[in-house]
């Protein structure tokens, strides 16, 4: 077809060389993680993201902590103390994380799906509701034990 175009008397509206039918075949399926992010959007899967990201240094910090809550780590590297610092400040903000999730669902555009697809983001939201409070009541109820396995 380039070679064409360079001759001359080649006309815009010459009929093109023709694609095989297997090229032309538009494929409208896709995936279900790829139709779950069409229906919700990045914001849900980031905010539970974070949500469950929090949880998990926290449960991390529990776990590198002896029975009498002494860090098993010592000396701790910096990188080290700053995923606990961070564990700590995204659990303050976990709590408005958590109810931007229900706002996000709670949106006009969310009721055009269908219900039954619905209950599994409900469950996530709600749960990450739930973990989002207890992550700010670990932390901030007076002594973040969590937080003691990320010091030295």
């Amino acid at each position: 077809m380039p070679e064409r175009m360079l001759q001359p008397g080649f006309d815009v509206n010459d009929a093109p060389e023709t694609a095989p039918a297997e090229l032309l075949q538009i494929r409208t399926e896709s995936g279900p993680v790829k139709a779950f992010l069409e229906r919700e959007g990045w914001p849900f899967v980031i905010s539970c993201g974070l949500v469950y990201l929090t949880f998990a240094i926290q449960l991390f910090g529990f776990v590198c902590t002896n029975p009498n809550f002494d860090p098993i780590v010592r000396p701790a590297p910096p990188a080290w103390r700053f995923i606990g610092e961070m564990g700590l400040d995204m659990s303050t903000l976990a709590p408005l994380l958590g109810l931007f999730v229900l706002y996000i669902i709670r949106m006009p555009g969310a009721y055009e799906t269908v219900p039954t697809k619905r209950r599994f983001v409900w469950s996530v939201a709600l749960v990450s509701l739930i973990l989002s409070f207890a992550e700010f009541w670990l932390s901030w109820n007076g002594h973040p034990t969590w937080l003691r396995g990320y010091v030295s």
